[in-house]
């Protein structure tokens, strides 16, 4: 069997952890039972690590949860050091006495910030702690990361704004996570398109590793005033290194004064141009109705899902054959970067216009977005051969084609046509359609539809109208000029790929 990376990346941080301080606690959190066994049996095997199993009083099919006796007893031989490591499911978040610990473990990411804050909060009580989250990259655990992360700083946020409303003449400069968290170290995955990992694979994984520093020396803790943003402030005094916040672009040093702070802030705010984020996030306030969209999960490594997830969005990510959104069961997306629109006119193997067919004949609303400035530029390719694909793309195939400057545009666009479909609309969201045809009449329209200048809906007006691909491949010219959407420039080409001889 080949063993996750994850396993002996675990193995290294709590070995680190307890041969700095043998007297250390530590708790791992996996998502899953069996993961909390597999993670159990790794640690167990490295010298100085007693680790144990945590798990709730359900049972499992063959998995026999434990008793609250049993939970009790570990949790007290965990206290005293006779197991160190405690390896544990979502059971461990809240509602037991667990003692502090110096090192909460996340072997994966979880999407919700309550789950998250509740699983950091098991560390750094009564002395210095730290939180470590391993995240693969290209998988799920990256988009459940930043979900996480994304949440948690709305909720400080929303924690600012209820405290100026309460007091706004002591309230201080907004609280952002980076204040409470320190990145270290990030290293990138490269995993196989197949996603195998062969046993001498060392794959990297990315480490997050956040600080939890103890307060309980500070100046405002002991006069009885400390606030979040004093927590921060100090935290942030004391670190070697500060998260930069990328998805804002502001400064975020202390000023002075609040005054300063203010007006500083107040002529950045009207100096930034608003973005079409700015304008969905401000309209999706005021929404109460839930937008969701269903993700391909090779999406997961762009920033269109990081986005979707600030605007309130909520995110499915599932393996779709058709498409890379889906926004309604009538309406999905392929989203194309402007670079590989113009490699795919010059590839044949990216199979863009293959990709559109599907979409077409599948969805009755698809949808082409484009993104990016450079489609002209990014290749040497004539400009009307561009012109020409999107022509084709509009008419032949009947795609809509909506163009977005970056990312971030992309999640606001997708967003617009989640709304416009599911609240406007009431229109049920359902990924469905393959990529080959299955149906025969599929199949007719595939083969029709493969003939040069023939778009999906052309070639369902000449099935229709003869009855049968024999009877198609049979018709002159003028009984193909008769067809709705079929000129005379088509029907003369259809007739000549008919009629020349082959000459490969």
């Amino acid at each position: 069997d080949v063993e996750h990376p994850k396993l002996e990346l675990a193995r290294r941080i709590v070995c680190e952890q307890l041969e700095g301080n043998p007297d250390s606690r530590v708790i791992v959190f996996t998502n899953y039972r069996d993961s909390a066994e597999m993670v159990a049996n790794a640690l167990s095997k490295v010298s100085g690590i007693n680790p144990v199993r945590f798990v709730g009083q359900g049972s499992r099919h063959k998995d026999k949860g434990l008793t609250q006796k049993q939970q009790v007893e570990i949790l007290e031989k965990f206290r005293v050091g006779e197991y160190n490591a405690l390896v544990a499911t979502s059971v461990a978040e809240e509602g037991l006495d667990i003692p502090a610990t110096d090192l909460v473990l996340f072997y994966e990411p979880v999407p919700s910030e309550i789950r998250s804050i509740q699983r950091k909060g098991r560390t750094g009580r009564q002395h210095k702690g730290r939180v470590t989250v391993l995240v693969t990259k290209g998988t799920r655990d990256e988009a459940y990361y930043w979900s996480s992360k994304n949440k948690e700083k709305r909720m400080l946020n929303s924690m600012h704004g209820l405290e100026s409303l309460l007091g706004p003449k002591t309230a201080k400069k907004r609280a952002e996570i980076s204040d409470f968290e320190e990145l270290t170290h990030i290293s990138g995955l490269e995993q196989e398109s197949n996603q195998n990992l062969k046993p001498d694979s060392n794959p990297a994984l990315q480490e997050t590793e956040i600080r939890v520093e103890d307060e309980l020396e500070s100046e405002s803790w002991k006069t009885g005033s400390s606030t979040l943003e004093d927590i921060g402030e100090k935290s942030k005094r004391d670190r070697e290194y500060r998260e930069i916040n990328l998805e804002k672009g502001l400064d975020n040093n202390l000023g002075e004064n609040e005054k300063e702070i203010g007006r500083e802030a107040d002529i950045s705010l009207k100096e930034k141009q608003k973005t079409l984020v700015d304008f969905v996030a401000a309209s999706g306030e005021s929404s109460a109705e839930s937008l969701r969209i269903i993700i391909d999960h090779r999406e997961t490594k762009s920033g269109v899902a990081k986005t979707l997830d600030r605007l309130g969005v909520e995110l499915s990510f599932t393996a779709l054959e058709i498409g890379d959104y889906v926004v309604s069961d009538r309406l999905a997306v392929e989203r194309k970067r402007t670079d590989d629109f113009a490699s795919s006119l010059i590839d044949g193997k990216r199979n863009l216009f293959s990709q559109l067919s599907d979409l077409s004949r599948v969805y009755e609303k698809p949808v082409l977005i484009v993104e990016g400035e450079e489609l002209f530029t990014s290749r040497k390719i004539n400009p009307n051969a561009i012109y020409g694909s999107l022509i084709s793309i509009a008419i032949d195939f009947g795609i809509s084609i909506l163009y977005s400057r970056d990312e971030e545009e992309t999640a606001s666009i997708l967003k617009i046509l989640a709304k416009r479909e599911q609240t406007e609309n009431k229109r049920e969201i359902n990924p469905h359609g393959k990529k080959s045809a299955s149906t025969l009449a599929e199949q007719q329209e595939y083969l029709i539809s493969s003939i040069s200048n023939i778009g999906p809906k052309a070639a369902k007006n000449l099935l229709s109208y003869f009855g049968s691909v024999e009877a198609v491949m049979q018709a002159d010219m003028e009984e193909l000029k008769k067809v709705k959407q079929i000129g005379p420039k088509t029907a003369a080409r259809i007739r000549e790929i008919l009629e020349s001889p082959y000459k490969g």
